[in-house]
Order: C-alpha cells, then sequence, then structure tokens
C-alpha cells in the first residue's frame, strides 16, 4: 500500500482545547485507530466517516500518556484496552464494544482501498502544488521582466530628457 510515498495520508482536524498523547490501530478491524488525547480517546472508524471521530470518549481527568490493547483471546470474544493516565498513574480497563471489535464485511478490501484513494488524493495535491510553484516562478519572472523594460523605458526617457536640455543649452 503506497511504499512509495512517504508523506502523511490523513490529517485530521485540530482537537481544540487537547492534544494527542498516543495512539494505536485496532488489533481486529482495520478501518478503526484509536487515539488517545490530554481528555479522553477519540476512535475513528474509516468504514463509519472520515471527517471526525465516529466516537470520542471524553472521561479522562489528565492526559493520557499510555494505551494497549489486550490480545488475549477470550471465551466469551471480549476485547479490552487498558490506558493510563499522566497525573495519578491510574490504569484502567475499557471493553470495546462489538461494534469497534467485530470487523465487516470486506472491511480489508475497503479500507485498503480508502488508503489508495488518500494516496492518490495526496499526490494530486503534491503534484498541483508543483505545478503552481512553476506556474508563480514564471508569473513572478515575467513581473520582474516587466519592470526590468519598464525600468528601462524610464531611464531612457530620463536620458532623452537630458539630452534634450543640453541640446538646448548649447543651442542657446
Amino acid at each position: 500500500m503506497g511504499d512509495d510515498f512517504n508523506h502523511p495520508i490523513f490529517r485530521s482536524a485540530n482537537t481544540f482545547g487537547s492534544h494527542n498523547t498516543c495512539g494505536a490501530f485496532s488489533p481486529t478491524r482495520p478501518g478503526v485507530i484509536f487515539i488517545t488525547k490530554t481528555d479522553g480517546i477519540d476512535v475513528w472508524d474509516f468504514i463509519d466517516q472520515s471527517n471526525k471521530p465516529s466516537l470520542t470518549l471524553n472521561f479522562a481527568t489528565s492526559a493520557i500518556t499510555y494505551f494497549k490493547f489486550q490480545y488475549f483471546k477470550h471465551e466469551d470474544r471480549k476485547q479490552y484496552m487498558a490506558y493510563g493516565d499522566e497525573a495519578d498513574g491510574t490504569l484502567f480497563l475499557y471493553e470495546v464494544p462489538p461494534n469497534l471489535k467485530n470487523p465487516q464485511d470486506k472491511e480489508f478490501d475497503a479500507i485498503e482501498e480508502f488508503w489508495q484513494r488518500e494516496i492518490s488524493k495526496c499526490r494530486d495535491v503534491v503534484e498541483r502544488r508543483e505545478v503552481q510553484l512553476i506556474e508563480w516562478q514564471e508569473e513572478q519572472k515575467q513581473a520582474d521582466i516587466a519592470k526590468a523594460k519598464e525600468e528601462q523605458q524610464k531611464e531612457n526617457q530620463d536620458e532623452q530628457e537630458a539630452q534634450r536640455e543640453q541640446d538646448q543649452e548649447m543651442a542657446y
């Protein structure tokens, strides 16, 4: 998936009033990312939407600085995540709800296509910026040439005026 593309392929909107501290991909859902923040956890389900988190858990009393999924398979098929806060060193366990744990039909293929589209969009933006830079440079070059021509014309006019004055003085 885009091994030759080494730029970010997705950037979320700014989180006002807090900042991201760490994060992890869901071990069971390729389209889900958990991002811990100073005031909670944002869950991005890219199958659901990509313009904002699908779920925001605002329950932290201080910055979450540790986050890990449990990979042990429970008989009841539950999935847990552990996270810890900075201030008290408290460890919390959270049961991941089924909609964020159970993969959807063909989710891997769908998310692979999503990332490929994002990479394609990023490449288009990079190419467009390169073209715009070339166009801007050409405009600047043309503006510099026009300015130089204008300055040369002014210089020529000044020289002609000086020559006229000198000719008039000589004729007097």
